[in-house]
């Protein structure tokens, strides 16, 4: 009798932590799409999965603009989030968005790609309007987070994600453009390393240029950076950016507080507490916005995470 009650006891414990796991994993989902989690899939346990078909693009979709209208996103029960943010982006340019710690500058890329679900606002690529969750991918963009998973293979696979082909050309370029090539080098198995769950066997500055260089290999007309630099030591930070943009037509977004990145940018775009304070030049903020020069010079305040 004892053990039948203790074991009713564990089945609810059990019930309650599963819960758990089941509502995180809801809301991984768009709203609207949570009960897709119970969508049955095909589970390739015993051979290997089909091979990756290559998306046919149209040639109008390659991207010559860009434009973001009054986006607006607020976490609820909060009154952090993004308002009103308008910007437009041309093929062939650099834009960096940087301020404070806590001004809604991830917030801002996140509901840019439909990670977060726009309230308000509009996307418009090549002046169509679009759904950003699913149109914002690969090969349209791509992007590489704060905090970069990567998964429990080899460094190879993490790059090329089942890519099959010929891929060896687009896979050298990648690992140059993400700065990895001596690290390979050091690596005991080079590319066939197993990096463990999440990574765990690289360091934190390998598995965000890894992640980049899997960015990379997708070739997208679309590469959005969140924090490059929150693992990298300010020499290859500038390596990355001096080797991306001698690619042509190279067309980024990037979050970023760096000189580095300052520098190279064609247009800059100033959070604070969720709006736009400032944009422009480098020269052109230096000059006029306090909260550019304050960023420029290194003196944030600590606050919420953005």
């Amino acid at each position: 009798i004892g053990f039948s009650i203790s074991l009713f006891g564990y089945m609810v414990f059990q019930h309650k932590r599963l819960k758990v796991s089941y509502d995180r994993m809801r809301k991984l989902f768009r709203p609207g799409e949570e009960d897709q989690i119970m969508d049955s899939r095909e589970i390739y346990l015993y051979e290997d999965p089909p091979e990756l078909v290559s998306e046919q693009r149209d040639p109008k979709e390659k991207l010559q603009s860009l434009e973001v209208n009054k986006l607006t996103y607020q976490y609820p029960n909060s009154a952090n989030g993004i308002e009103e943010i308008s910007f437009r982006l041309k093929r062939g340019q650099f834009l960096v968005i940087t301020g404070r710690i806590g001004s809604g500058k991830s917030t801002l890329v996140r509901t840019l790609l439909g990670l977060l679900p726009k309230q308000k606002g509009d996307i418009h690529w090549n002046g169509a309007a679009v759904d950003p969750a699913t149109f914002l991918m690969p090969p349209r963009a791509a992007y590489t987070p704060q905090v970069p998973r990567l998964f429990s293979d080899t460094l190879k696979e993490n790059i090329v994600q089942g890519k099959q082909g010929n891929t060896e050309q687009a896979l050298e370029k990648a690992i140059r453009l993400a700065v990895m090539e001596k690290d390979i080098k050091h690596l005991d198995q080079g590319l066939e390393t197993p990096v463990g769950p999440r990574g765990v066997m690289l360091s934190g500055g390998q598995i965000q240029r890894a992640a980049t260089g899997r960015m990379l290999m997708t070739e997208a007309d679309l590469f959005i950076f969140d924090d490059l630099s929150s693992a990298l030591d300010v020499e290859t930070e500038q390596q990355v950016w001096e080797g991306l943009f001698q690619e042509p037509d190279v067309t980024c977004i990037a979050v970023s507080h760096r000189r580095a990145a300052l520098s190279k940018a064609d247009h800059i775009i100033v959070m604070k507490d969720g709006r736009i304070e400032a944009e422009g030049s480098l020269a052109e903020l230096l000059a006029t916005n306090e909260e550019m020069q304050l960023l420029w010079q290194g003196e944030q305040t600590p606050a919420k995470v953005g």
